[in-house]
């Protein structure tokens, strides 16, 4: 039976605008299945001192699911440094390609599961995560064989 765990932390204080959070059985583990973070703002800070943590933007795949290939569009408001990983349910981290310093605009990436690896991916459930300087986001698809 599958349950919730649930633990709430107040007052926690950010000083440098990002908080870390970590949570997993093995390090870098992509299968966080939802977090909620309500800001409460204390009339401390003014727009100037917030980070912006919009720098880009990962759309979901398609198709999706797919069979060996498909596309993930990206897009950045300001360049940055990109990374690109891919995770199987285990949390381990089958893939790894550095995008480099990408400049702002609208990109395509696009994901060849047949060419990537010498013996071809099993169907099921994979992650994939952008990562640049100051935000990572995470999508899931499903490889169908």
């Amino acid at each position: 039976m599958n349950s919730a765990y649930i633990k709430q932390i107040v007052n926690v204080q950010v000083n440098d605008g990002v908080i870390d959070i970590q949570f997993a059985e093995k390090i870098d583990n992509a299968l966080i299945c939802g977090i909620v973070i309500i800001p409460i703002s204390t009339g401390l800070l003014n727009e100037e001192n917030i980070i912006e943590l919009k720098s880009f933007k990962v759309e979901q795949n398609y198709p999706n699911p797919f069979n060996g290939k498909t596309i993930i569009n990206y897009s950045l408001t300001s360049a940055d440094d990109l990374s690109f990983e891919l995770y199987n349910v285990l949390g381990e981290r089958i893939f790894l390609k550095n995008l480099g310093y990408t400049q702002s605009g609208s990109y395509q990436f696009q994901l060849d599961t047949t060419a990537m690896f010498q013996s071809p991916l099993t169907s099921g459930i994979y992650f994939y995560i952008i990562t640049g300087s100051n935000k990572r986001e995470i999508r899931k698809f499903v490889l169908l064989n």
